[in-house]
């Protein structure tokens, strides 16, 4: 079985327990429950997810958001894009994002300047794979956004608003993961490709 951990969102030390808590369970896989609901622990679960990965990460997103919270950072984040580039410096590794919605991109940009994908595109020591696609049907697009990494560890809102999202992630829940890449699997081919 495995335990739920949540903590309040007020103080500092908090937070250094969390990324610690994080830090820990990714290293030793553990299967282990962990609520987030802060911006700054969204960061560093998604970053550290990406530096879990061996072979595989599926980013179910609805438009990539730069921002969350109005200014919190998320995909514009320089950890989340360093971790993501560090993972596809690897040969033989697949990074997939699915998109429900359009990318987001701040005022003036066009979606080649989103800071996560223009680092992909322009990061010369690229060797994995990466693909991007948006879903055109909505009734694919339905579930709650998600990241998934070699059908073992995961992050999944549970719950979103405007103001606030939900999320609980694991580094070893292989069942749930799994689920998750299945489902991946079955729409992203049915997507459209998007070009960067």
């Amino acid at each position: 079985m495995f335990r739920t951990y949540s903590l309040s969102k007020f103080t500092t030390e908090e937070s250094e327990l969390y990324f610690k808590l994080i830090d820990r369970y990714a290293e030793n896989t553990e299967n282990e429950l962990v609520n987030n609901s802060i911006p700054a622990h969204a960061r560093h679960l998604v970053a550290t997810l990406f530096k879990t990965a061996k072979e595989n990460v599926s980013l179910y997103s609805t438009s990539l958001q730069q921002t969350v919270q109005q200014t919190e950072p998320l995909y514009s984040d320089s950890r989340i894009i360093e971790s993501a580039l560090a993972f596809l410096r690897n040969a033989d590794v697949t990074l997939r994002i699915l998109l429900t919605k359009e990318l987001d991109v701040l005022d003036e940009q066009e979606p080649k300047d989103h800071p996560l994908l223009n680092a992909i595109k322009t990061d010369e020591g690229i060797r994995g794979n990466f693909e991007i696609s948006k879903i055109s049907d909505s009734k694919l697009s339905t579930v709650n956004p998600f990241l998934v990494v070699d059908r073992r560890a995961f992050r999944l809102e549970i719950d979103s608003n405007n103001s606030r999202v939900r999320a609980v992630a694991n580094f070893n829940d292989p069942k749930l993961a799994s689920l998750m890449t299945k489902y991946f699997d079955q729409v992203f081919p049915k997507a459209n490709p998007m070009r960067i």
